[in-house]
């Protein structure tokens, strides 16, 4: 760090790919729409004046929410971040995490819930944990002090250090982050995400790739820990 201050994890801006759609998803659940809706995720689709394709042809057909998280069909995704409104999916984007200044992200783009906007690994963590914490965000932040049980300082070579609370702020109902977990705990249970898996212990997350495998994530959560695993490449 002393010789190069560029660190991966808060600075590394890269496309999510697919590892965005939960936004989507939470803004969807969040207006009352339910998992079981079901949403056209034909292979191929020209949507908003653009024309989209699943990963597989043989991704064709009529899924419900928790399909379509768990295959991670892409044309019934921009199929519904244009039912909710795009400026809605931005605005949450924000409220779990996304930075408002990141570019693309207000831009309107149909593209927008596939990923298209460019964010550190800390970030998507962050945007996760909010799942994890039934709908509340936490600000990211490093731990700058520990306290002791009665929540005093904890001297150190430098002194005590006064403590910076970070306030959760409501993102979404508690209901919403439940049915959130259902979809993507299906994305671990039989979906693209099954290798992430830990057998009795209880994980949702979703993988996400981009065009030409420039990135690949894998964002996921335990009741207690969030984490984002991301691999890019840059140039072509």
């Amino acid at each position: 760090y002393g010789e190069q201050q560029f660190d991966d994890s808060f600075d590394g801006l890269v496309q999510p790919g697919s590892a965005f759609k939960p936004i989507v998803l939470a803004t969807a659940l969040d207006q009352g729409i339910s998992l079981e809706t079901t949403m056209d995720g034909a292979y191929r689709r020209t949507i908003g004046g653009d024309t989209f394709t699943n990963d597989s042809r043989a991704e064709n057909g009529v899924y419900t929410l928790t399909e379509m998280t768990a295959k991670s069909i892409n044309t019934a995704y921009v199929e519904l971040g244009q039912r909710v409104g795009l400026d809605k999916v931005a605005s949450m984007a924000v409220k779990m995490g996304v930075p408002a200044w990141t570019g693309r992200l207000n831009a309107g783009f149909t593209s927008l819930p596939l990923g298209t906007v460019s964010v550190s690994p800390v970030t998507m963590a962050s945007v996760y944990a909010t799942f994890a914490a039934g709908g509340r965000h936490v600000p990211v932040h490093v731990i700058s002090e520990i306290t002791d049980k009665d929540g005093g300082p904890v001297w150190t070579r430098i002194g005590s250090v006064t403590k910076v609370p970070h306030e959760p702020e409501r993102a979404f109902s508690e209901a919403v982050a439940r049915d959130a977990t259902v979809a993507l705990r299906a994305v671990v249970r039989s979906g693209t995400g099954t290798r992430a898996d830990l057998g009795v212990r209880p994980v949702a997350g979703k993988t996400g790739t981009t065009e030409k495998n420039r990135s690949a994530w894998f964002v996921g959560y335990t009741p207690q820990l969030a984490t984002a695993a991301a691999m890019w490449r840059e140039g072509r």
